[in-house]
């Protein structure tokens, strides 16, 4: 592409730049150079005619139009018959059990490539062209092949129209390129889920828990292919949806859940969209660790991601209830602190939801948590600092603890933690894995140095 293009190769410096230099990823990973796909591997999916006129207009020198959004330089054809042909490379290394994952840091991208055509920035389609291939070589009968790019995978869902084999989930903002006209009346494996300019976290990830996942089960894929757009980020230039780095990690360990039950496991991504450099890198990280089957979190981590989860529950909360709990909480913080301090908030809200609506208490009770547990990450991300060796080994016991990728509120609420916020995160912590015994040493070794 020319200079200044947004499909430019500081997409993939960045991503793979972010990806070595973090030490809790970095050192599981396994870096691979993708070989070329052959004419035969591309001929799965797009016409014989269709790849000799894409060699043909191959540049020796400049650059040509093949299409308004898919332009070539002497470099475009070579990079994308590697992009595709990393694709059938991690095919062969997933369906032979030398890993049970793959990400493959691409470009150009591939999923608005058709049969016979090449569009946004799309030459062959890439994730088509592995899925075909674990079809075809390792007589799979069912694939999936979820799309999350913020742009409508229409090339993907071109080429799989016809072939139930194939289930095809795709989230994307509405209207938007490449102009979806049908949303509905597909057969049953090809799946549409438009989203409205401004969606956010709340309603991505209602889409996922209540439209992908339960179809994803009921197909019950052998293998998964990911095509992984990180352009629906709130940062992303080229749209107008409100998501971010956790979000993508959500849709990536739902994802991974089902593939564990029905597919050995078994799930290749590949890069598709995400254009805000930054963005990019720090998305494709976050993806890459959910990806990852025994990845745990760092403090730094939590910390981080409990912090921005909390600005964002507080801000979903419509304006007028948001009003009423807001003036609600100097009240209930100045009573529990006077009846019980052991339990702050809880029992007062909790009694005074016979007096108020029950769900519009729950809300407060929820929304009065999360402001007094985000300014203990506030305060506890500036005391990180000041923390003994003991204090810093008992939060890593407290971490490795965790079974899951990342640590949740709501399982670990009691006075210690109330009473001092560095036990607090090592409370979270260790209770993802319901060790109580584990708790108890983490708490007593935090407090008494504390």
């Amino acid at each position: 592409m020319e200079k200044n293009h947004p499909e430019s190769p500081a997409r993939l410096a960045a991503c793979k730049k972010a990806l070595q230099a973090d030490p809790s990823i970095s050192g599981r990973l396994q870096w691979k150079n993708a070989p070329k796909a052959t004419k035969a591997q591309l001929a799965r999916v797009h016409d014989k005619s269709y790849i000799s006129r894409t060699f043909a207009l191959s540049p020796q020198e400049g650059i040509i139009k093949k299409a308004v959004d898919a332009k070539m330089n002497p470099h475009t054809l070579s990079s994308a018959l590697h992009a595709a042909g990393a694709q059938i490379a991690a095919v062969e290394d997933v369906m032979k059990g030398k890993t049970k994952r793959a990400f493959c840091l691409v470009r150009p991208p591939g999923h608005h490539a058709s049969q016979d055509s090449a569009a946004g920035f799309s030459f062959f389609n890439n994730v088509a062209v592995g899925a075909t291939h674990a079809l075809e070589a390792f007589n799979l009968k069912r694939i999936a092949v979820i799309d999350f790019d913020v742009h409508h995978g229409d090339g993907t869902e071109k080429i799989f129209y016809n072939d139930p084999r194939v289930f095809f989930w795709s989230s994307f903002q509405h209207p938007h390129y490449p102009h979806v006209t049908k949303l509905d009346g597909h057969p049953p494996h090809i799946n549409l889920a438009p989203m409205k300019k401004g969606t956010g976290s709340r309603e991505f990830r209602h889409l996922v828990e209540t439209q992908l996942i339960p179809s994803l089960m009921a197909f019950k894929p052998e293998c998964i292919f990911i095509s992984a757009g990180f352009d629906a980020h709130k940062d992303d230039e080229l749209s107008s949806i409100n998501l971010n780095e956790e979000d993508y990690a959500f849709v990536t360990k739902a994802i991974c859940k089902v593939a564990d039950k029905f597919a050995q496991g078994r799930v290749i991504s590949t890069l598709e969209g995400g254009y805000n450099v930054k963005m990019l890198a720090a998305s494709v990280k976050s993806h890459v660790k959910a990806l990852d089957p025994k990845f745990q979190h760092s403090l730094t981590d939590i910390i981080s991601a409990q912090t921005r989860k909390f600005k964002t529950l507080l801000l979903s909360l419509p304006i007028s209830m948001l009003a009423i709990a807001i003036r609600t909480l100097p009240v209930a913080a100045q009573l529990s602190r006077f009846i019980l301090a052991a339990w702050p908030s809880t029992l007062v809200l909790n009694v005074c939801m016979m007096l108020f609506p029950l769900e519009l208490m729950r809300k407060m009770r929820e929304q009065f948590k999360t402001r007094q547990h985000e300014n203990y990450c506030l305060k506890t991300d500036n005391d990180i600092k000041k923390l003994t060796q003991s204090q810093l080994e008992a939060f890593e016991i407290g971490n490795k603890a965790a079974n899951s990728y990342s640590a949740h509120l709501g399982s670990f609420f009691s006075w210690p933690a109330y009473r001092a916020p560095k036990a607090f995160y090592a409370g979270i912590a260790a209770s993802e894995s319901k060790n109580n015994v584990l708790i108890s040493r983490v708490m007593a070794r935090l407090l008494k140095n504390r």
